[in-house]
């Protein structure tokens, strides 16, 4: 039978019990209209839900056990964020002294993710060899010249903190050469104005210094009385 006949109206005969039977009268006809094959009636949803529902109270009961024990039982997962920022230093150009990095943010970054932390987790690891591996790397803020680091681990922050300095030091160290040539540098013109300085403080240094200002006095002083006298001349 199809959709369309289905959806038809079904006519049924009824004959009414009684009198009008004995004396064979014709039958009354009255128009049902019959239900849809693929509607489900309310009353019979009710009734399924009704006969399952001790097994539906198990099931969301085990289910809201098992979410508290994960909640409860669940290891803490701390993050942990250091920033670090790269030495400057002045340098000479052309154009006269410029502040500079020590080194580039991007190479930095670049040794840091490819070298030091590997470094760094493969001694964790070594160490704590029972212990998840922790989470570590780095990354530079848009239109930054700051490193930042970040940590996840199920571990305290004493123990992340200490992975994090160790890459940092690990910078320190590399640019530590750089940093001591630097510093020479710094050391010697530091020593050369000192010596300059004593040069021009010693007795005999201010005493010739004393007789050049003397010298230089005396000469403006001749300069401006030869231009007095020509002036008396032609006046």
């Amino acid at each position: 039978m199809t959709a369309h006949v289905r959806s038809q109206l079904e006519y049924q005969k009824i004959h009414v019990l009684g009198e009008n039977d004995v004396n064979n009268s014709p039958g009354q006809i009255v128009m049902l209209e019959s239900a849809p094959d693929d509607e489900i009636s309310l009353i019979d949803l009710y009734l399924v839900l009704d006969r399952h529902k001790m097994m539906m109270a198990i099931i969301i009961a085990v289910v809201l056990v098992s979410g508290v024990f994960y909640a409860v039982f669940k290891s803490q997962v701390f993050n942990y964020h250091v920033s670090a920022q790269i030495g400057t230093v002045y340098v000479a150009t052309a154009q006269g002294t410029e502040l500079q990095s020590i080194e580039p943010v991007e190479v930095v970054l670049s040794k840091i993710t490819e070298t030091y932390i590997p470094i760094v987790i493969s001694e964790y690891v070594a160490d704590n060899p029972a212990v998840p591996v922790p989470e570590l790397k780095a990354r530079i803020p848009k239109q930054s010249d700051i490193i930042i680091l970040e940590s996840r681990a199920v571990d305290d922050e004493i123990q992340q903190n200490v992975l994090m300095q160790k890459v940092i030091d690990m910078v320190v160290e590399n640019h530590r050469p750089r940093m001591d040539i630097m510093k020479s540098q710094f050391v010697t013109q530091l020593n050369n104005a000192r010596l300059k300085l004593a040069e021009l403080e010693a007795p005999v240094t201010l005493k010739i210094i004393k007789k050049q200002f003397e010298l230089d006095k005396l000469t403006r002083n001749i300069a401006k009385s030869e231009l007095t006298d020509v002036h008396l001349i032609r006046a």
